[in-house]
């Protein structure tokens, strides 16, 4: 069995990746336009203009595109991880817009304003994930690195 020499550079790579994943990380001043249509959409159903059946319909979806826009914009990390997470968005957005788009009963709960803070939340959740993967690489390279010199 061949041995593979592990270099400081792999090292080093690992840990710059984890680095740059740690100041990549979203943070919620990223996703406040977002947040701020989504909470503005969620009021105007809540008095009432997003229950009247056209308009309402009409609202939805106009609002849900310009926050959709708005979560496209959003700061990513570069990995193929993202362009999962951007298909991702996409999916749950456009569900959600459909459900509350045409179902009028649900327009008094704030679903714009949920979904948005969903996909922060998995965000955050898949750049911690890629940030561990990164330092357990690392870490794993270091031990085989000291085992191999002993």
């Amino acid at each position: 069995m061949r041995r593979q020499k592990i270099r400081r550079t792999d090292i080093k790579k690992a840990e710059d990746e984890a680095e740059e994943a740690e100041r990549n990380k979203p943070s919620l001043l990223f996703y406040m336009p977002a947040f701020v249509l989504a909470i503005m959409k969620d009021l105007l159903d809540l008095i009432g203009v997003g229950s009247i059946p056209a308009i309402g319909t009409v609202v939805t979806i106009l609002f849900s595109i310009a926050i959709f826009i708005c979560l496209i914009l959003v700061k990513a990390n570069g990995s193929v991880a993202n362009s999962r997470f951007v298909i991702r968005r996409l999916i749950i957005f456009l569900c959600v817009m459909c459900i509350e788009a045409f179902f009028f009963v649900l327009n008094f709960l704030p679903i714009e304003t949920l979904t948005v803070l969903v996909i922060f939340l998995l965000d955050r959740y898949m750049t911690n994930q890629q940030i561990e993967r990164f330092n357990s690489i690392a870490k794993e390279l270091r031990t085989r690195k000291v085992k191999m010199s002993l």
